[in-house]
């Protein structure tokens, strides 16, 4: 915002923010980087994310560039250290963080290190993360299967959240009172992440199935999401996309549904 509209209280908030994180999240771990946060009660978490690391990496380049502070630089460089230490190039996949600050967590792997990290770090040493994604989290949602909630007649191909995922019990619920998840179902997020990703890295290929992925979110727009409503007042169709073309259970304690939401 501050970049787009020149205002300086924009600007301002973001600098509070940074320096926020700085103060609560920095950490002198081996892993190093920048942890979760706090919980309610204002009690730091022993994780750290290699999503957040990477969305740090642009909120702190953007501030040195907007603020011409060099010490955002610095910032920018210790996230960048973490992110690059989860990588596993044997795999060319990133692993998703640490719970301790020592050891990487090696499961579940999640969609969005392996596309947010192409955009932020614009590394073709790591471009491989992205046909990783492709591949190993590819899925396709039909109505022919056991938990899936597309429309006869209807399907949907793109990636789901995580490894875990495509492990999920289609047996028993997602959490109490939720429904049971379905393996192939598309998180359209992610599916958005990949497609950005690819048309960015700009391969022989990736524009193509860039389009068919788009196609894919499209199609979701047009035909997922009717009868929904916010504080009781009917959405228009075709007004937004679901999170899930079918429920999925993302591998970290929550799932995606087909729902429309402003993340999708």
């Amino acid at each position: 915002l501050a970049r787009r509209t020149g205002e300086r209280r924009f600007l301002t908030g973001a600098v509070r923010i940074g320096e926020w994180i700085e103060r609560v999240g920095r950490t002198d771990e081996p892993l190093g980087g920048y942890k979760f946060g706090v919980n309610g009660a204002n009690e730091k978490l022993p994780f750290t994310s290699t999503e957040h690391n990477t969305d740090l990496v642009g909120l702190f380049g953007r501030l040195a560039r907007l603020t011409g502070d060099g010490v955002w630089r610095e910032r920018r460089a210790r996230a960048r250290a973490f992110v690059e230490k989860m990588w596993e190039p044997s795999g060319g996949f990133f692993y998703t963080g640490t719970n301790d600050g020592v050891t990487v967590n090696k499961s579940p792997i999640p969609e969005d290190t392996q596309t947010w990290t192409h955009l932020a770090l614009a590394s073709e040493a790591h471009a491989r993360s992205l046909d990783w994604a492709a591949a190993e989290l590819a899925v396709r949602d039909t109505a022919d299967r056991p938990n899936s909630t597309v429309p006869v007649g209807q399907s949907y191909e793109g990636v789901t959240f995580s490894s875990a995922s495509l492990l999920a019990n289609e047996g028993a619920p997602i959490a109490d009172g939720q429904p049971r998840p379905d393996r192939n179902g598309v998180w359209f997020e992610g599916t958005a992440h990949l497609a950005l990703a690819l048309r960015d890295r700009g391969h022989a290929g990736d524009e193509r199935r860039a389009r068919r992925l788009l196609g894919s979110i499209e199609r979701a727009q047009d035909l997922l999401g009717s009868a929904q409503t916010v504080g009781g007042t009917a959405l228009p169709a075709g007004s937004g996309v679901v999170s899930a073309s079918s429920p999925l259970d993302t591998g970290f304690g929550v799932g995606c549904y087909p729902s429309r939401r402003t993340d999708a």
